[in-house]
């Protein structure tokens, strides 16, 4: 009985073979060819259309935000100075370059003065923008200036300071202790800064 069924086994594979071999030897050989590979060269005004699978659940593409993106701020940059009284000669200051408007704060993000006071001497000199609303050193940052050609100092740096609304923005310059003196050479000096930043609705 088993070796019936062996036989039987045998007989149909052979037939198998002989037909795909001989009857469906075209069809086999036209399906073959369905699994080759495609290229599709279409031009650009022929593209062929995609779908993207990055969506939310409105159809849109999903972005990924590196950050807040703000619409409410007013980039703005200001310039002021000072010079010197010679019946004030150690008091070297503006407290009146800036005022904050009602409603925003003001983020100062970078600044740059120049400064020509003190005296041949002179071996430091520093600068510092403050708050002149609530004393000079209420919200303030200090710089160190460099010594350059003609007498002049000047420092250039980037920061990151919040004025609230009202504020009045002051600077000061100071020349070391030991020449400490708002004349260049008997004349009144001065000194210039920059301020830049932007305004935003206040916290």
């Amino acid at each position: 009985m088993r070796r019936q069924a062996g036989l039987t086994a045998l007989v149909l594979v052979c037939v198998g073979v002989v037909l795909g071999a001989t009857v469906f030897r075209s069809d086999i050989a036209q399906a073959t060819g369905l699994a080759q590979e495609v290229t599709v060269n279409n031009t650009p005004a022929q593209a062929v259309p995609v779908r993207d699978q990055n969506l939310d659940a409105s159809g849109n593409i999903k972005v990924h935000e590196q950050g807040v993106v703000r619409d409410d701020h007013t980039n703005i940059t200001f310039h002021a100075q000072t010079a010197a009284n010679n019946n004030d000669k150690l008091n070297c200051h503006n407290d009146g370059i800036y005022t904050v408007p009602a409603g925003k704060q003001f983020v100062a993000q970078f600044v740059s003065i120049t400064d020509s006071t003190g005296t041949p001497s002179t071996t430091a000199n520093q600068a510092s923008l403050y708050n002149a609303s609530q004393g000079e050193f209420a919200d303030f940052a200090s710089f160190a200036l460099t010594q350059g050609t003609l007498g002049r100092w000047a420092v250039s740096q980037t920061l990151d300071l919040v004025f609230p609304s009202g504020a009045n923005l002051g600077f000061q310059v100071q020349p070391d202790a030991a020449t400490n003196d708002c004349l260049s050479n008997g004349i009144a000096g001065a000194a210039q800064i920059t301020v830049g930043g932007y305004l935003e609705p206040a916290s």
